[in-house]
């Protein structure tokens, strides 16, 4: 998956994406609010503990961007948990980092 980014960084992003994956082991509130999301947390646990201690998203920046302010990112997922960890980010993670660094900070590029 790629993203421009506007005005915020990749380690930003990347960091606070795994830490709100962290809290969602063990945080009964936002939990709840990705069982609300549509996010299979029994998966979740599951493919969490298989992907052990490995970073369950890295993001790798790609280019320094179409415009100035904007970088292009990909996102990686650990194998033994990309799926449900995509979902997270898709259903989860991204429209709680558009909540806090605006709407247009993180756009989707489609993919050809």
């Amino acid at each position: 998956m790629k993203y421009h980014l506007r005005h915020v960084e990749s380690q930003q992003i990347e960091n606070e994406a795994q830490a709100l994956l962290k809290a969602l082991k063990t945080d009964e509130n936002l939990r709840k609010e990705a069982a609300e999301a549509g996010i299979n947390l029994e998966e979740f646990d599951t493919k969490v503990v298989e992907a052990a201690d490995k970073s369950l998203i890295t993001i790798k920046p790609e280019s320094a961007g179409i415009a100035p302010g904007v970088v292009e990112i990909i996102l990686i997922f650990a194998p033994a948990a990309a799926t449900i960890v995509e979902d997270c980010w898709k259903y989860f993670i991204l429209p709680r980092l558009r909540r806090r660094f605006g709407a247009n900070a993180i756009q989707e590029i489609a993919q050809s």
